[in-house]
C-alpha cells in the first residue's frame, strides 16, 4: 500500500510542489482608530441613546486589545525552475474568535467597554527567498492576503453619572440638580467586512529526518478593512507563530 507522502500531488498549477504544511499564529491586526465610532460603524443597528449621549474622548481610553488566533493550511511550490531558492507559498486560513476591545474610563465610577467577536476566512500568498545555513533554513520575502469577516457580534456595557438640572425650584427660584448612575448592557450583530494586508515575512526552520520541517515565522505589514456604509479603515499587522511542514523529494 502506498504511503500518504506518495499520494500527495507533485505538480500544482504547473509548478513543482516542494512542501505542505500548517501554521498556527497569533495576529494583532489593529485598526488605527479602535474607538467608539469604529464599533458603531461595525454594528448593523444603532447603539442605544444611553450609550450615544456620552462623549468618547481618545484621552479617556485606558486599554485596547486586539487578538486574532489564526490557523493556516499552505502549499509551497517552485515558481521558477532556474531559481530553486525562490519559493511561493499559497494557502487558506481561518481566523477564529477575533477579539477587539476598547475601554474608556473617566474616573473610578464611570467606564464604557466596547468588544467585538468575529471570524475570518482568507486566501494567502507569499514569495520568499530560502537559504540554508548549517542545519537551519532561513527565509524572507513579501506577501498579501485577502479575507472576509463573518458571523460577528458586538457587546457594549458600562455605567455613567447622569445629572439633571432643575431650575426655579423652591421659594428663592434657584437651581438644583439631581443625578443617578446609569448602567447599560447591550449586544448587536456586526456587518461583514472585507480585509486585505500586505506584509514582510521572515522565519527560521529546522529540518528533521530530511522531511519534517518545524519553524518560527513573523509578519509585519499594513492593510485595510471595508464594510458597506463606512469609511475605509487602515490597519497595522504584527503576526508571530509556529509552522509544521512536510517536504517532498
Amino acid at each position: 500500500m502506498p504511503s500518504a507522502a506518495t499520494l500527495l500531488p507533485k505538480i500544482f498549477l504547473g509548478m513543482k510542489v516542494k512542501k505542505f504544511g500548517i501554521s498556527a499564529t497569533n495576529d494583532q491586526d489593529r485598526v488605527n482608530d479602535l474607538g467608539a465610532s469604529y464599533f458603531q460603524g461595525l454594528s448593523k443597528s444603532e447603539f442605544s441613546s444611553e450609550v450615544m449621549q456620552n462623549e468618547f474622548n481618545p484621552q479617556d481610553i485606558t486599554s485596547m486589545i486586539c487578538e486574532n488566533p489564526s490557523l493556516r493550511a499552505e502549499i509551497t511550490v517552485l515558481p521558477f525552475r532556474a531559481m530553486p531558492n525562490v519559493l511561493l507559498n499559497m494557502g487558506t486560513s481561518i481566523m477564529f474568535n477575533r477579539v477587539e476591545n476598547t475601554t474608556y474610563s473617566r474616573n473610578s465610577l464611570e467606564h464604557f467597554n466596547f468588544s467585538s467577536f468575529s471570524n475570518e476566512a482568507a486566501l494567502d500568498g507569499s514569495l520568499v527567498y530560502n537559504q540554508k545555513l548549517w542545519f537551519l533554513n532561513l527565509y524572507g520575502g513579501v506577501g498579501t492576503n485577502l479575507g472576509y469577516t463573518f458571523n460577528g457580534f458586538l457587546h457594549i456595557y458600562g455605567n455613567y453619572y447622569d445629572e439633571t438640572a432643575i431650575v426655579n425650584t423652591g421659594t428663592d427660584g434657584g437651581e438644583t440638580s439631581v443625578g443617578k448612575y446609569v448602567s447599560f448592557n447591550e449586544s448587536h450583530l456586526m456587518k461583514n467586512s472585507l480585509h486585505q494586508r500586505v506584509f514582510l515575512q521572515g522565519g527560521v526552520a529546522v529540518l528533521f529526518f530530511k522531511r519534517l520541517e518545524i519553524g518560527f515565522e513573523g509578519r509585519r505589514g499594513v492593510g485595510y478593512r471595508f464594510n458597506t456604509g463606512n469609511p475605509l479603515k487602515f490597519t497595522n499587522l504584527v503576526s508571530t507563530g509556529l509552522s509544521v511542514k512536510w517536504n517532498l523529494k
